[in-house]
């Protein structure tokens, strides 16, 4: 493929960054010239703007060029992730001289090209796994020497709670703030 291609190609992603196949053909196009870190920042952006971009390969009616182009999408994305995340580990324990194994071992299941193998079937965290945490299924309170004094002030809080709702209160919201959403918190 011509660089000439490669970069129409990257120029009409730029347009519509959220249109799957476009990052698909665009992040191939990248993989194919040799530029494998820019071909996973384009798939990573697609994906970030449209979920399909690693998903599309499970999708049996979905075109064959399409599926293989999201197979090596999500292939890439993930080989380059889990050296990011073991070069992050390692510069940190150098800068640092302190060991971080925990972290080490830990994995990114959305994003880690090793299939994790969890300690119970109910620890199956989708952000950061660390198998070598405790898989506790509720802490006790008494590890937390905060949760008295909390529990003991629930009275007060509640009491608290229900002036502002007599008092017609509203959370603070800075004036200006964008958005529509925000208009019943305004102040």
């Amino acid at each position: 493929m011509s660089s000439e291609t490669v970069v129409a190609l990257v120029k009409k992603f730029l347009e519509a960054p959220g249109k799957a196949r476009m990052a698909l053909f665009a992040g191939e196009a990248l993989h194919e010239a040799g530029e494998v870190e820019l071909a996973v920042a384009v798939w990573t952006l697609g994906d970030d703007a449209n979920g399909r971009v690693r998903r599309v390969k499970d999708n049996l009616t979905a075109p064959s060029e399409v599926r293989l182009h999201s197979r090596r999408a999500d292939a890439s994305i993930c080989s380059f992730l889990t050296r990011l995340h073991q070069r992050s580990v390692d510069d940190f324990e150098a800068q640092s001289s302190t060991e971080v194994d925990r972290v080490r071992n830990g994995t990114w299941p959305l994003t880690h090209d090793t299939e994790e193998k969890y300690r119970t079937a109910m620890q199956r965290p989708l952000i950061f796994y660390m198998p070598d945490l405790p898989a506790l299924e509720i802490e006790s309170n008494d590890a937390f020497p905060w949760v008295a004094s909390l529990e003991a002030a629930t009275g007060l809080i509640r009491s608290e709670y229900e002036a502002a709702l007599g008092a017609d209160a509203q959370p603070y919201v800075p004036e200006g703030t964008n958005g529509g959403s925000w208009e019943k918190l305004g102040g």
